[in-house]
C-alpha cells in the first residue's frame, strides 16, 4: 500500500516538475533578457485553426553570411539547413537592431549585443552567402480583434523580443509605426 502511494506521489510530482520547468524557461528568458526591437515583414495574418495570430518574416531572417563577421566571414566555413546558427545583434539608429556577426556556436558578444540563436532553414540557391534562418519567434499571438487591424496597417512593423544570454528568444510586444 505504501509503495502505490510512493510511486502515484512521484508521478504527481514529476507532472509538476515537468510543468513548472517548461514555465520556468519561458520565465527566465522574460525576466533575465534583453530587449530588442526587429523590424519585420508581415507574411500571413490569420488562421482559422490557431486564432489570431501574425507570421513575420525578420529582417534578420535571411542574411548575407559573408558580409558578417564570424564563421562564414568571406565565405568560409558556410552554415548548412539545419544547422544552429547564433546571430550577433546590435542596436542601430533609433530602436532597432540588426546583424552584425553569424557563428556555429555559443559566443561572447559586447556587454550592449545580443547573441539570438537559430536554425538555418535554407541556403540561397544562386550560390552566394546567404541563408534562411528561423528563431522560433516567426508566429506572434495577438489580442483577439487586433489581427485584422494590423492586416490593414499599410505602416512598417517591429517586434520587441526578449533574448536571454543563451540565445534563447521570446517575443513580447508588435509594434505598428
Amino acid at each position: 500500500m505504501k509503495t502505490r502511494a510512493m510511486r502515484f506521489g512521484g508521478v504527481v510530482l514529476f507532472q509538476f516538475v515537468l510543468l513548472f520547468g517548461v514555465i520556468g524557461f519561458k520565465q527566465y528568458t522574460i525576466w533575465t533578457g534583453t530587449t530588442v526591437t526587429l523590424q519585420t515583414v508581415p507574411v500571413d495574418p490569420r488562421s482559422p485553426f490557431s486564432g489570431s495570430y501574425i507570421h513575420l518574416r525578420y529582417s534578420i531572417s535571411q542574411l548575407k553570411t559573408d558580409t558578417l563577421r564570424g564563421d562564414n566571414h568571406q565565405g568560409n566555413d558556410p552554415f548548412y539547413p539545419g544547422n544552429t546558427i547564433y546571430v550577433e545583434l546590435a542596436k542601430g539608429k533609433g530602436q532597432d537592431w540588426h546583424a552584425v556577426a553569424a557563428w556555429h556556436s555559443f559566443h561572447s558578444v559586447a556587454l550592449h549585443d545580443a547573441l539570438i540563436r537559430g536554425t538555418v532553414d535554407s541556403n540561397s540557391s544562386d550560390g552566394a552567402a546567404a541563408v534562411i534562418v528561423k528563431y522560433g519567434i516567426e508566429d506572434v499571438y495577438l489580442p483577439e480583434g487586433t489581427a485584422q487591424r494590423i492586416g490593414d496597417n499599410p505602416g512598417p512593423l517591429a517586434v520587441q523580443v526578449k533574448v536571454d544570454r543563451f540565445g534563447n528568444a521570446l517575443a513580447e510586444h508588435l509594434i505598428t509605426r
